[in-house]
């Protein structure tokens, strides 16, 4: 992730909408895991701590809101560092490398991000993602995926 990447007011849009978000980061995070395995039951599966506890039941799960927490800290690290690009590059290939080491399919984030931005609509409300922040986000994502993939190579 280079600065030419997001600009000075991305980065802004972007740092001040996770701070709302992450008010509730708890809720957040475990609200995307459920409806990430919701729409891609399979990945659940890769998770051996969730593989065998039934979908209807890891809302109340502590081992999802533990990794979920971990989930939540890393974005928002990476929020805060997203105007120091060497340390976004190095945080996302630890990132790349824990997911690629167990052998988890890379498309599984592209998946995650269609129902990352969903939640975030919801979260945040459908007219204050409007295009601006939108574009922002889906900007950052994209940017974050691909330094993922490069662990993956």
């Amino acid at each position: 992730m280079t600065s030419e990447s997001l600009s000075d007011n991305e980065i802004e849009l972007v740092k001040n909408s996770w701070d709302v978000v992450k008010k509730d980061g708890k809720h957040f995070g475990n609200q995307l895991f459920i409806d990430f395995f919701t729409k891609h039951p399979t990945y659940q599966q890769n998770f051996k701590s969730l593989a065998n506890i039934p979908l209807s039941e890891l809302g109340s799960s502590k081992r999802l809101l533990a990794h979920t927490t971990g989930v939540m800290y890393a974005l928002t690290s990476l929020v805060d560092n997203l105007d120091d690009t060497e340390v976004v590059v190095e945080m996302l290939a630890k990132t790349g490398d824990n997911h690629r080491r167990r052998r988890l399919d890379v498309r599984a984030f592209d998946e995650l991000g269609v129902v990352f931005i969903d939640l975030l609509r919801t979260a945040l409300g459908a007219n204050v993602l409007d295009g601006q922040l939108l574009n922002a986000w889906s900007k950052t994502y994209s940017l974050i995926v691909a330094h993922i993939k490069t662990a993956f190579q």
